[in-house]
């Protein structure tokens, strides 16, 4: 995702949404977005369409069973179909509250928790601590500090936790200026309203660029990319690569005790790759490795 700029990001607030009145039922020229309804198909948030003749008019969270606007989201500007623009929405398996995700062009430019009741809804927005953190990580680095873009990548748990991993990163059109790079990490709680941790870092290029891959690896694209690639000896240098990243993504990620636990289980892991002699059989226990690698990401 996305769900990562200028920032739509209020200080952190907590409202009601009032309701708007329903008499003229829903608003013309609005869907319901995309990958957004609520598990139990009660909930979702609508959108303009397309070829709506005001693109940036309001979004809405909905009761569909009802057909009633619970309020508008405060801070959202997203159309369908929308170029430049992203939406996710993350729902709580219980549908009692869901993350919104608002994307621009190089990064998340809103993050917000929603939680409907029975007359409307309330919203948290919690984006601006991860941007800010994420700022002054790489301000450190710069002679003259700069903010950036993050990308997010984030999931909602059982116990009401919102887990938040963040790339963040300057010069995002690559241009003569040196680039920076910083990492955050949280989890913000719903119950307390408040972040329970939240840490952000500075990062090398390549330490970037292996945490992104590990962040965005799906095994199905990784097939797919895969079968491109003609040549056995050089789909197993594409493999190892990504085997690398994802070991480096892990070496960052995972506490000092449990990554030497896991660089003694990549060392025997290695014996068995190099002692297999089909090629085809290699490439499959390399493969099925980066998938056990991708499954220990915290």
């Amino acid at each position: 995702m996305r769900l990562s700029l200028p920032r739509l990001c209020a200080l952190l607030w907590l409202g009601l949404s009032p309701a708007p009145a329903t008499a003229a039922g829903w608003p013309e020229n609005y869907v319901v977005a995309e990958d957004s309804t609520s598990p139990n198909g009660q909930y979702a948030v609508l959108i303009p369409t397309a070829d709506a003749d005001d693109q940036w008019e309001t979004n809405y969270l909905v009761d569909l069973k009802e057909k009633k606007l619970l309020g508008k989201i405060r801070g959202a500007g997203y159309f369908e179909r929308s170029p430049r623009l992203g939406l996710a929405v993350l729902w709580a398996d219980d549908s009692t509250w869901c993350a919104v995700e608002y994307d621009e062009r190089w990064g998340f430019s809103g993050l917000s928790i929603l939680e409907p009741t029975k007359h409307g809804f309330t919203q948290t927005e919690i984006g601006e601590r991860i941007t800010k953190a994420c700022d002054a990580a790489m301000a450190k680095e710069q002679r003259h500090p700069t903010g950036g873009y993050a990308n997010l990548y984030e999931n909602v748990t059982a116990d009401r936790q919102v887990k938040v991993n963040a790339l963040s990163f300057t010069n995002p059109k690559g241009l003569d200026d040196k680039s920076f790079y910083a990492l955050f990490r949280g989890s913000y709680d719903l119950k307390s309203k408040k972040w329970t941790s939240a840490v952000a870092r500075a990062l090398s290029q390549d330490d970037f660029d292996s945490l992104k891959l590990a962040f965005e690896y799906d095994a199905g694209d990784a097939l797919e990319s895969l079968k491109t690639i003609e040549r056995e000896a050089d789909q197993a240098s594409h493999l190892d690569e990504l085997l690398n990243q994802m070991y480096q993504a892990l070496r960052i990620l995972l506490p000092a005790d449990r990554f030497v636990t896991l660089k003694q289980e990549q060392i025997a892991w290695l014996k068995t790759r190099d002692a297999e002699q089909s090629a085809p059989t290699k490439l499959k226990l390399i493969a099925a490795r980066i998938d056990a690698l991708s499954k220990l990401l915290p």
